[in-house]
């Protein structure tokens, strides 16, 4: 059957209470609106979730996390009490890399742990639901194949019988203030607009896979990839994308919406 639910979604570690703490309740509008989509997930009965991260392995190849269980561990960021356990789809994750590896580089990797861009979306959308989940890492290779990749898995998945969500991971620019952890460009801000704008219109990857390269390394983003393979999943359903909250209150720009069907 088709995508049930798709939504992007930030990763800030500040989004876990446990790291967060006085933080944690400055990205309150971000918060209301995970626990939204969380509430999505759990009343579409979603049986898989797929999480599109950004921050896995450096590698020319698309990153399929195979591990039995994902050990959801926080310790790089201090908290040695915020852990969780998400069974992974090991089948439909074979299949994905059976099917796609013939048009696409993909591998299947084992790591010691999830990298954090997929771990916390997992803690904070997971949890306690009755799902298996699948994680993907982008890849060193261009935008297209980003799409592409969006739109091979809206094709596998729409020949499964079972209930699919995917879910993009990415922060937007992280130089749009001051206070930016990489200090503050225009391009930045104008990187943030540009997707905001561009999400809410239809068809929002023909303006987003011609960007320029140079201009979005400088924006410092890491959600352009997320945000194109999501795309490429719903490009022949028709959707309504909701924007649910903006916040960047820390010098990163934290876009999370959903796009429904």
């Amino acid at each position: 059957m088709p995508l049930s639910y798709t939504a992007l979604v930030p990763h800030s570690p500040i989004l876990i209470p446990s790291i967060g703490k006085d933080n944690h309740s400055l990205l309150n509008k971000t918060n209301e609106a995970l626990r939204e989509i969380r509430e999505k997930l759990k009343e579409k009965e979603i049986e898989t979730l797929i999480i599109i991260s950004p921050h896995g392995p450096n590698n020319n190849n698309f990153i399929i996390n195979v591990d039995n269980v994902y050990n959801l561990d926080f310790s790089e960021f201090g908290d040695f009490t915020a852990k969780a356990e998400i069974r992974s789809e090991l089948g439909l994750a074979q299949l994905i890399k059976e099917t796609i590896n013939k048009e696409l580089p993909i591998k299947l990797q084992s790591p010691e742990k999830n990298d954090y861009a997929s771990a916390i979306p997992l803690f904070l959308l997971a949890q306690g639901l009755q799902l298996k989940s699948i994680v993907i890492n982008t890849a060193n290779t261009n935008y297209a194949e980003h799409f592409l990749l969006g739109q091979k898995l809206a094709e596998l998945f729409s020949i499964q019988n079972k209930k699919i969500a995917l879910i993009a991971s990415g922060d937007l620019s992280h130089r749009v203030k001051k206070n930016s952890p990489a200090g503050y460009s225009p391009k930045g801000v104008k990187f943030d607009h540009l997707i905001l704008n561009a999400l809410t219109q239809a068809h929002a990857e023909n303006e987003l896979l011609t960007l320029d390269e140079k201009f979005v390394t400088a924006a410092g983003e890491c959600g352009l990839k997320p945000i194109l393979v999501l795309l490429g999943a719903i490009s022949n359903q028709n959707y309504l994308p909701r924007p649910l909250s903006y916040q960047n209150d820390f010098g990163i720009g934290y876009l999370t919406m959903d796009f429904a069907f």
